[in-house]
């Protein structure tokens, strides 16, 4: 019976397939670089889509820091309360609103606009611009009045003497309002 079965096996084993013809070392190297020419431009192609990517979101990122440097530059500018200060000679800041509201007219309406402004109607009515001895009347800080006269007459080119006799002015009609709400 083994006899028999050996028969049998022999048959089989004519039925295995027969093995591909050997390969030439030439076609084995063609096969391996065109397969790795192929693995190249898979990773180049590849490559070059991450580089793209990145390229926007360093342009998006520029971008977006950009908009953030405005924005806090612009905060800053609110938040900082000189931003909207106007210097008048070396000692007077007046915020630009306030500014806006003095009347351009003419110089001596100029001049008591601004005058309110910077010192404020209480203490004009106090004061004086050149004090005298044995006076009871705040003198005006002598800083302020000179950068105020400098100003209004280079604004309106007109004397400094005629500045200085519309600030008297301002100051007695001043005190007499003071004297008459009392």
């Amino acid at each position: 019976m083994i006899a028999a079965l050996k028969d049998r096996i022999k048959p089989m084993e004519s039925l295995k397939p027969a093995r591909a013809p050997p390969i030439a070392d030439q076609e084995v190297e063609n096969l391996e670089v065109s397969f790795l020419k192929k693995q190249v431009t898979e990773l180049a192609g590849q490559l070059n889509a991450k580089e793209e990517a990145a390229d926007h979101y360093r342009l998006k990122y520029k971008k977006i820091k950009e908009k953030y440097r405005q924005l806090k530059q612009e905060r800053k500018v609110e938040n900082n309360p000189e931003s909207d200060l106007v210097k008048i000679g070396e000692s007077i800041l007046i915020s630009r609103h306030k500014l806006a509201l003095c009347r351009l007219n003419d110089y001596s309406k100029y001049t008591c606009d601004l005058l309110d402004v910077v010192f404020g109607r209480e203490n004009l009515g106090n004061s004086v611009v050149k004090g005298i001895k044995g006076s009871t009347k705040n003198v005006l800080d002598q800083q302020k009045v000179s950068d105020l006269q400098g100003h209004v007459s280079a604004k309106f080119n007109v004397n400094v003497a005629l500045v200085r006799a519309s600030i008297r002015n301002k100051l007695n009609s001043a005190a007499r309002a003071l004297k008459c709400v009392k």
